[in-house]
């Protein structure tokens, strides 16, 4: 069974869904009686895998967008070792609507199933080898559909793959090679909402169903028993029932007890402020720091694209009510965006970013290119507005078999392409200049005492920096300017890395950007002052730069009439690399990159 995650550093991703239909099979007697699990592959694999998995009988992929094309690629290596065996793919990515689907097979595909697989997979097993694809719900073969399977009423009917050993191997292999794991875990499947950019706001699964509470609290306690660090829950609204608040008193005592999960990472409840709240104030209670962040998941602040795109956003009592309590909390929020959403003009896009920043949401902002999906609503509704164009992903092993692929908008009917590229560099610079906080200060103090927007004075320091070829920031914007370009057409791209030693291919642009600005940050004041001369500011350059961590600096000092401090004690850095790394990758939502300023009446500033 085969289910493919990305190790991002040192972590490493549990696989949830193959699990869960290994158990489902397993619960009927009869499969549990005619069938055994080789090899479970939830990483990128080498050839001696691959001839192992040609072994089997059956191959089983649970295929997602991120590991569509390399599972294709094993199927099509499996099949020229083994051309009898039987290889069936599943997953989110497997839908009628991608009308490509059996062109990309290419023969490799014997069955595909649609929908939730439990009931799906299990009839399979026990029909194999005499299958009549008729009386198997969501077979989906070149000439039969049955329709997707139906949704799965009852979760609790099958059993547990935590709680029956199928993750024990993983866990400790990986554990022991000195990395760390990250389990998934589902409270319940389903979303009230139909986001139409989103696979799970699509009809099918607009009906919500709930895990046994009791189940719930064994999977966890085994979780933290065994050492995992990250816990993962796969919840679209963690936080929409009061079991939720419940079940983070749990993990709380888990944590306290078993020193583990490290990490809750979870995608929080769209409307419900004070069960979120509640959630966080439990973890802040305890002092267990479990809950990192919150993300208030925006995707547009344009009325119509939202409208057009099915989804709502809290209204703004509310949302001042979340933002508030989260900062009471001292738990830093995030912010997404998707750009170009449809009716998104570039106008809308910055007239978006200036309200997420004036109504509080200051820490973190990403804003993620828009990726078309099949299967979505929105790409049944819009794809004949865009260009689409893939776009080969940089994170995975230099060395793999194949390059994943994601479809991402190259342009719109609302904005060209050239205009797109704009707003994705607007981006860059912004987070560099104001999340990151390099001219955070000065920025600030220019809004407040003169009136203009923060996106404005970006955009004016974009069109400076445009207007002075012969400078150092010209020469860093040409480069990302031409690197969003090339990425943006679905080209590879070259790399920006000033650490040309060293693997980064999963940062950010603005994690090069500011990298550079790191290694010639004098240069880059010096630069700096001039645009911000234009507002009669240049002196606050020095603020600037006493608000942002720099590369080498003895904290505290004493800064522009005030003591600088850093946020949060980081370890001691060999080299610029891995300050980068650290402060621009790994810590980039959390704030630390920023310091506190203190002036002489012991006041933040």
């Amino acid at each position: 069974m085969v289910q493919v995650n990305d190790v991002i550093g040192i972590n490493v991703i549990l696989p949830l869904a193959i699990g869960v239909l290994w158990h489902a099979a397993m619960s009927d007697p009869i499969n549990r009686d005619r069938w055994k699990l080789g090899e479970k592959v939830y990483r990128h694999i080498d050839d001696g895998t691959i001839t192992k998995l040609a072994q089997g009988d059956i191959v089983c992929f649970s295929t997602y967008v991120w590991n569509s094309v390399y599972h294709h690629t094993l199927a099509a290596k499996i099949k020229r070792i083994n051309p009898d065996v039987f290889i069936v793919f599943g997953g989110p990515n497997v839908t009628p609507d991608r009308k490509d689907f059996w062109e990309r097979a290419n023969g490799n595909v014997d069955l595909a199933l649609v929908g939730e697989g439990e009931e799906s997979f299990s009839q399979l097993l026990k029909q194999w080898p005499n299958i009549d694809v008729k009386t198997i719900p969501g077979a989906w073969t070149t000439d039969y559909f049955t329709n997707s399977a139906p949704r799965v009423v009852n979760v609790n009917n099958y059993e547990s793959p935590y709680l029956n050993g199928f993750y024990d191997d993983i866990i400790d292999r990986e554990i022991n090679n000195g990395l760390a794991v990250q389990a998934v875990i589902q409270t319940n499947r389903g979303c009230p909402y139909h986001c139409s950019f989103c696979e799970e706001g699509i009809d099918y699964k607009n009906k919500m169903h709930w895990f046994d509470p009791d189940r719930l609290r064994k999977e966890i306690e085994y979780m933290a028993k065994k050492s995992v660090t990250f816990l993962s829950i796969a919840d679209n609204n963690w936080g929409i029932s009061d079991r939720d608040i419940d079940l983070m008193s749990w993990i709380i005592h888990c944590k306290k007890t078993y020193g583990y999960p490290e990490i809750i990472d979870a995608t929080f409840a769209k409307n419900a402020p004070d069960r979120v709240l509640e959630i966080c104030r439990k973890d802040r209670d305890a002092g267990t720091n479990l809950i990192r962040g919150v993300t208030v998941a925006l995707q547009s602040l344009n009325d119509r694209t939202l409208t057009g795109i099915q989804r709502f956003n809290l209204i703004p009592e509310k949302q001042t009510q979340l933002i508030q309590g989260l900062s009471d909390l001292q738990v830093p929020t995030y912010t997404e965006i998707i750009w170009p959403l449809p009716y998104e003009t570039y106008s809308t896009f910055l007239d978006g970013i200036e309200n997420v920043i004036s109504s509080g949401l200051t820490n973190w902002l990403s804003v993620y290119p828009l990726s078309l999906h099949p299967g979505t609503q929105l790409h049944k509704d819009f794809a004949d507005q865009y260009k689409i164009v893939d776009q080969v992903s940089e994170n995975q092993p230099s060395n793999d078999i194949v390059k994943e692929t994601v479809r991402i908008a190259n342009s719109s009917h609302w904005v060209d392409n050239s205009t797109l590229t704009r707003g994705q560099v607007f981006y860059t610079w912004l987070t560099a200049l104001y999340f990151f906080g390099f001219s955070r200060y000065s920025l600030n103090f220019i809004n407040r005492t003169q009136g203009i927007k923060i996106t404005k004075l970006v955009e004016s320091s974009i069109d400076f920096i445009e207007n002075r070829p012969d400078s150092v920031l010209y020469s860093m914007h040409d480069r990302l300017k031409n690197w969003w370009s090339t990425w943006s057409n679905g080209y590879s791209v070259t790399d920006l890395s000033i650490f040309p030693e060293s693997d980064t291919r999963h940062w950010s642009p603005y994690t090069h950007l500011c990298s550079w600005i790191q290694s010639d940050i004098d240069i880059f004041y010096h630069e700096w002052q001039d645009y911000l001369q234009l507002y009669k500011a240049s002196h606050l350059a020095r603020a600037d730069r006493d608000g942002i961590v720099q590369y080498g600096k003895t904290y505290p000092y004493q800064g522009y009439q005030s003591m600088v401090y850093v946020r949060e004690d980081a370890p001691k850095f060999d080299n610029l690399f891995e300050f980068s790394r650290y402060y621009y990758w790994w810590k980039r939502k959390n704030g630390w990159h920023r310091t506190i300023i203190i002036n002489n009446n012991n006041k933040e500033k």
